[in-house]
């Protein structure tokens, strides 16, 4: 009786452990992985509301074509360019900017109308140094091309070049790379702009890079590293190392590139979670956005 007693409890402790084990087993007890949720809605009439600098053009035209399936945002959207881009903001008559951070005339503005912004990292870039491709130096430290600009060093020859007067190429100063070249020098005096040496638009001063001065082919100049990739023609100019660190999407990413310059979505602190500009700082921080920017070929943002 004892023995019989001793097996029916063996067999019911063999089931009941079998049940728990399948129970833990059991696929159903599993946390199911949920969807990615939709970014937010963008609709046409948003198109009249967003600005952005040059260089963030064709991401803002490709986010609204994906958003809204269409292929002819840019029939409505608008480049103001970098400073007006973000005044327009400040000003109330755009709800969004993308454009690089806003230099300090621009934040000095926003205090002066008592206007709060917020800046929501949507992707990347670099603020990139160029050179014609006959020129022998191929790489220069932050502190020569400081130097450079600050007028301390004016001849190739003191950089490991050839004996030629260098000419150092500036934008407007109301232009996003004028303004980034300002952050770049820090608390180094950027040198007053030559004449001949200025140029009114971003393409002019690449293509002048390529031009003669002084009977060499010895100017710098700066820009974007999207600009001079996607939305240039030029031959004949070569992107200079910085520090030793060639500028490239991976150097962007790995973060090996000394001057990288993120792209924000530029918005009032106090619009409304449904209004435009958080909507579209939404849209483009989700997944779907990020997958666009970088196949317009940008760097995304969320890489990181």
């Amino acid at each position: 009786m004892k023995k019989l007693l001793l097996f029916a409890i063996m067999f019911c402790g063999i089931i009941v452990c079998g049940v728990i084990l399948t129970a833990c087993s059991s696929p159903f007890s599993k946390p199911v992985p949920t969807a990615p949720s939709p970014p937010p809605t963008i609709n046409l009439s948003d198109l009249d509301r967003v600005d952005s600098s040059t260089g963030a053009y064709p991401m803002v035209v490709a986010i609204a074509n994906n958003a809204l399936g269409t292929d002819n945002s840019d029939k409505i959207l608008q480049s103001s360019q970098t400073v007006q881009a973000i005044k327009n903001v400040i000003d109330g008559t755009k709800d969004i900017a993308i454009a690089p951070m806003p230099g300090q005339e621009q934040l000095d503005y926003a205090k002066q109308q008592g206007v709060d912004l917020d800046y929501v990292h949507v992707a990347d870039n670099a603020f990139v140094f160029l050179v014609s491709e006959d020129n022998p130096v191929d790489n220069l430290t932050t502190q020569q091309i400081k130097g450079i600009y600050s007028g301390k060093i004016t001849n190739w020859k003191q950089v490991g070049g050839k004996d030629a007067k260098i000419a150092p190429l500036q934008r407007n100063a109301d232009s996003g790379s004028q303004t980034a070249m300002v952050e770049f020098m820090g608390s180094q005096k950027l040198m007053s702009p030559i004449t001949d040496y200025t140029e009114s638009t971003m393409g002019f001063l690449i293509a002048g890079i390529t031009k003669p001065f002084d009977g060499t082919q010895s100017a710098i100049g700066y820009s974007f590293l999207y600009y001079v990739k996607q939305m240039v023609d030029v031959t004949g100019i070569k992107l200079l190392g910085v520090d030793g660190v060639v500028p490239s999407d991976e150097t962007i990413i790995d973060g090996t590139y000394p001057d990288i310059s993120p792209y924000y979505a530029i918005i009032r602190k106090n619009d409304p979670e449904d209004g435009v500009a958080k909507r579209w700082a939404a849209y483009m921080t989700s997944e779907t956005g990020q997958n666009v920017i970088e196949q317009a070929k940008y760097v995304r943002a969320l890489l990181k």
